[in-house]
């Protein structure tokens, strides 16, 4: 993001064309490495897209809910619902995204 900013581009663009890049680069780290998946891509790609829109879900959902009921600033309210939703992200990855199936 800081690089788009410092050549012009506006901030809001910038933060959002940072996200697709980030999703697009976690996307092919978490398949080949993380889980080293071999499923067409066809198959874990719709899966992964929604596994971040309900993860964008959960983030807003899990800081609302820490502010309302803490007296946490938003540093660590973020910084706890980060870690949440990188609980949820690598399990949801783990057992819907980028099963391996098995051959019978």
């Amino acid at each position: 993001m800081a690089a788009l900013v410092a050549t012009g581009i506006p901030s809001h663009y910038s933060t959002a064309i940072g996200n697709v890049i980030g999703a697009y680069c976690n996307y092919l780290l978490q398949r080949n490495y993380t889980f080293e998946n071999s499923s067409p891509y066809r198959e874990t790609l719709l899966k992964y897209l929604a596994s971040c829109a309900t993860a964008w879900l959960l983030n807003l959902a899990f800081f609302v809910l820490i502010q309302q009921i803490t007296p946490f600033g938003v540093p660590l309210t973020q910084f706890i619902t980060s870690f949440l939703v990188a609980l949820f992200n690598y399990h949801f990855y783990k057992r819907f995204v980028f099963h391996a199936r098995t051959q019978s």
